[in-house]
């Protein structure tokens, strides 16, 4: 019975630690803030451009999609993750391509009950 539990357990830490953030970048994609704003946190840090501020769920959508509306997104392709040491935490970085050129996207997620919730994202112009 033990033995059990501790496969079941396991196997809940597993799933929490890769959680998949495809959603996120789906809503991000597809210009969905609504659903965005379920992976946030409140506060959370927002920074475009090096400009950084920590805002409120609703300020941060308005910021993303103001930032995001001119730019014209075609598509969003990951190209690094990594997690802490005690899985409490992860990290993502994309490219974004969109009509204004490429930009790189950064998120930083953190471990809230059952998943993981954005803490930080930034949104940079490639160099």
């Amino acid at each position: 019975m033990k033995y059990i539990y501790t496969l079941l357990l396991a196997a809940m830490a597993i799933s929490i630690q890769a959680q998949d953030v495809n959603p996120i970048y789906k809503s991000i994609e597809k210009s969905d803030f609504k659903k965005l704003i379920a992976h946030l946190d409140d506060p959370v840090e927002v920074c475009f451009n090096d400009e950084q501020d920590i805002l409120d769920k609703p300020d941060a959508v308005v910021a993303i999609r103001s930032y995001l509306k001119n730019l014209g997104i075609i598509s969003i392709t990951q190209i690094h993750k990594g997690t802490s040491k005690n899985r409490g935490s992860q990290y993502r970085v994309a490219k974004l391509n969109t009509k204004s050129g490429n930009y790189r996207l950064f998120l930083y997620l953190e471990k809230a009950r059952n998943s993981f919730i954005i803490k930080e994202i930034r949104i940079d112009p490639e160099t």
